[in-house]
């Protein structure tokens, strides 16, 4: 769709992509940096070119075109506004599905990344009311997503790495594939979900095989 607008004299327009989500559909939440994209901060932010050096982890590509198929997706992100469509533009080189991404204003809302991700989960609830899960790799991403009532699932193949009870932790996006395999029915329908967040309904969680200590 094409936006127009006259400010102060001056005519502004844009073209960009308007996505709607099938009513009844979960939404999932998901991370970027440490969760899909092996993230080269200084060359990020600091290269004038596309984000080259950033690499996207194993199959976290593939996983999300699968869900996005059955699942609204949004890309909830700490990087400040001015990195955006370079974001988007990694996004797309790299195989991801089309979906909104969400960025900070500024690097003070960067900093407070928690407090910022909670008001954004909460402001999508007020849009699509079905928001249930959530996806990301750090203790800020299981907070916020666990402060809005989501499923907190962290990618995280590392034994020193404690989160708390109510995230379910999963070694790599092969996990994540398996289970949302596993869980389908519950993880399809908002309100089974709901009831699976607050303990009411079982979901299936991997074992985790044990890594000896190094």
């Amino acid at each position: 769709y094409r936006a127009e607008a006259d400010v102060n004299r001056q005519h502004l327009k844009m073209d960009d992509l308007v996505f709607g989500f099938p009513k009844g559909r979960t939404v999932i939440v998901c991370d970027i940096d440490g969760t899909v994209s092996m993230t080269h901060y200084q060359e990020l932010v600091l290269d004038a070119r596309d984000d080259m050096w950033s690499k996207a982890f194993p199959d976290s590509a593939d996983v999300l075109r699968e869900l996005s198929k059955r699942y609204g997706l949004v890309y909830l992100t700490a990087r400040p506004g001015f990195l955006l469509e370079k974001t988007k533009r990694w996004l797309a080189t790299n195989g991801f599905p089309q979906a909104p991404v969400v960025t900070t204003p500024g690097l003070v809302q960067s900093i407070g990344v928690e407090s910022f991700k909670s008001k954004r989960i909460m402001h999508f609830q007020m849009l699509f009311g079905t928001v249930g899960i959530g996806i990301g790799n750090a203790d800020t991403d299981s907070e916020a997503y666990a402060m809005n009532d989501l499923l907190p699932l962290l990618i995280d193949d590392r034994d020193g790495k404690q989160f708390r009870a109510h995230a379910v932790v999963l070694r790599n996006w092969r996990s994540v594939r398996a289970f949302f395999d596993a869980n389908q029915a519950v993880l399809e329908n908002p309100d089974r979900l709901k009831k699976a967040v607050k303990g009411e309904e079982m979901i299936l969680r991997p074992i985790v095989r044990y890594q000896k200590p190094e």
